[in-house]
């Protein structure tokens, strides 16, 4: 949001590698956000290759793909991994 600080947050690297070189997080509360992101959450962004974005603020959770949706498939494909996705994190 316009006028409020977005500072980075680090994770240890030693801790969370994967996820220290692939992952940026931003944000003003430093504390909460940690809270959230338990190990179990962290290892699953790890390891889950999400081909899209994952973005969130405290009252949204946000995952895009780049591309177009066009067959059942892709729509399921889709689906499936927002599922995954929301079961791991919520």
């Amino acid at each position: 949001m316009v006028g409020q600080p977005q500072l980075t947050i680090a994770v240890d690297p030693r801790l969370n590698p994967d996820f220290s070189a692939h992952c940026w997080i931003r944000g003003s509360d430093g504390a909460a956000i940690s809270a959230f992101l338990s190990p179990e959450k962290m290892r699953f962004i790890e390891t889950a290759n999400l081909p899209g974005t994952l973005a969130t603020n405290t009252n949204y959770l946000v995952y895009f793909e780049l591309g177009t949706l066009s067959t059942q498939p892709d729509f399921d494909s889709f689906i499936a991994t927002v599922e995954k996705l929301i079961a791991a994190i919520l």
